[in-house]
């Protein structure tokens, strides 16, 4: 009896010690959090490769020999201003000598050909004078019939040699001109045997050596700028419509795991129908950003962004095939429809005429819950 007695006591004493979950009774508690406002994004995660913006494949003007190249792989050149190689200039400078002694030779024949322009100008002037002295005399019967016919005859030829010399000083002159151009080609051939670098970048390839023979639009150095990188990726065909260039937005992150803004500048006119997969190319907007072409880099591409009230995706129950949350007002709960939108992490956008930002709303317990019902908030305020 003494044992009991003292069993019931400390039982009584045990449980005062603890007060009563519910406040009232049949409530239920519950854990809320308050509805807050986020921005929503519906994106695109790609995996995508650095490479340089600007690549030039620089080969010669002019064919023949390789006499020598000026850098190496690796080496950084400057536009304009690093030589890169230079092709048989030896036979190139020979060939501007020739033309020199070409237009030389075609100025003395010109001198030569203005010279004889003068006698013939002289000789033309004197059987004038002689024909007009010898009509008067013809005129006057002083002078025979054949005297006058060879006044007349020498006044023809030396007319006619005149008209000659003439066409002869134009064609002089013309020879003049067309030597005058072939020295202007020679030096611009050997002007061109010289190559230098068109773009700012890094030498990445050398494919040909000294010695073998070049040929226009085949490369012999390969430039990228490494400070201009761009990402080329590739998106599944369905995202297609959806992709601007030009407009839709990108977050790249490299292998230094820094994350970069960027921007698509880029996107392929046509699906590969063996992938159903497009190109595009996004452009970073920081250009010191440690992206090392040849590298690979991941793309979030931005599809669909906008502002709107969150709360944790746990919150929604499924009640008589709509969506619902529970809102705890005045220590009730109050079952409200909602209609759902983009995600992001554990948070969903919802939208109801009957939710602001700040209203606490059920996140655990809401299972158990009815429309009106009693709740006992054991924990609440945060998101």
């Amino acid at each position: 009896m003494t044992l009991i007695l003292v069993a019931i006591v400390s039982l009584f004493l045990f449980s005062s010690s603890f007060p009563a979950i519910a406040s009232s009774p049949g409530a239920i508690p519950v854990y809320t959090a308050k509805i807050f406002k986020m921005t929503f994004e519906d994106s695109l995660i790609l995996q995508g490769s650095v490479e340089s913006a600007n690549i030039a494949r620089v080969s010669p003007r002019i064919p023949g020999p390789i006499e020598q190249i000026f850098v190496k792989e690796g080496e950084r050149v400057y536009a304009g201003k690093t030589k890169l190689f230079v092709i048989d200039p030896l036979k190139l400078q020979t060939n501007v000598e020739i033309r020199k002694q070409d237009l030389a030779i075609a100025g003395f024949s010109l001198k030569e050909k203005s010279a004889r322009q003068k006698q013939a100008e002289a000789d033309l002037e004197k059987s004038k004078v002689d024909l007009a002295r010898v009509s008067q005399l013809w005129e006057k019967d002083s002078a025979s019939q054949d005297t006058y016919e060879k006044a007349q005859l020498k006044y023809k030829v030396s007319e006619a040699t005149f008209e000659h010399i003439l066409t002869i000083i134009e064609l002089e002159k013309e020879q003049l001109k067309k030597a005058e151009m072939a020295l202007k080609l020679a030096e611009k051939d050997l002007e061109d045997s010289t190559i230098y670098a068109p773009l700012t970048g890094v030498v990445s390839n050398k494919l040909q050596e000294p010695g073998e023979i070049a040929a226009p639009g085949k490369p012999i150095i390969i430039i990228k700028d490494t400070d201009d990188t761009e990402i080329i990726a590739y998106a599944p065909a369905e995202h297609y419509y959806r992709i601007i260039a030009g407009q839709t937005k990108a977050i790249a992150t490299g292998y230094a795991g820094i994350s970069y803004d960027a921007i698509v500048t880029y996107k392929s006119p046509e699906i590969l129908p063996a992938l159903r997969t497009f190109e595009i190319r996004c452009k970073l907007k920081d250009l010191n950003a440690t992206m090392v072409p040849g590298g690979l880099a991941e793309v979030r591409l931005i599809l669909d962004s906008s502002e709107g009230l969150a709360i944790n995706a746990n919150a929604i129950v499924r009640r008589g095939g709509k969506l619902n949350i529970f809102k705890a007002e005045n220590g009730k709960a109050l079952m409200i429809p909602v209609e759902t939108a983009l995600t992001n992490n554990s948070y969903i956008q919802i939208s109801s005429d009957r939710l602001k930002e700040g209203d606490e709303i059920v996140i655990q317990g809401q299972s158990m819950l009815n429309d009106g019902q009693a709740i006992k908030v054991l924990q609440g305020g945060s998101h």
